[in-house]
């Protein structure tokens, strides 16, 4: 049997949940499993990936037990969802310094432009 693979959330972010939301809608295949950060699973990723990096507040995608956080972890689960959203991947042609910091820019704004969710 495949395992699912997971995509950790903020699931205080308004942002965050509209993507899920969106997300799931394309995942036909029930391929990908959804994880709030503020969980007791979702934090024990954190404090595993808080060992290897810097502060991680952000999205977290894991397949077959590697880790991806920020932009990569964006493209990867785009990729799980097959189909036409595999050519997310082209965004790789841009060096991942670059796309971090795109996304690191949103990140840090998300909760001023989109708002926060009391609870997920």
């Amino acid at each position: 049997m495949h395992k699912k693979s997971v995509l950790y959330y903020d699931g205080e972010c308004k942002l965050c949940n509209t993507w899920l939301v969106l997300i799931r809608r394309f995942d036909k295949h029930k391929r990908i499993d959804y994880i709030s950060l503020q969980s007791t699973k979702g934090k024990a990723v954190l404090e595993r990936l808080q060992a290897e990096t810097e502060q991680i507040d952000t999205v977290v995608f894991e397949k077959t037990g590697v880790l991806s956080i920020r932009s990569e972890a964006v493209l990867n689960c785009l990729a799980e969802l097959g189909g036409g959203w595999t050519a997310t991947r082209a965004f790789r042609i841009f060096p991942l310094q670059f796309r971090d910091a795109v996304y690191n820019f949103i990140a840090r704004n998300r909760y001023r432009w989109f708002g926060k969710m009391n609870n997920c």
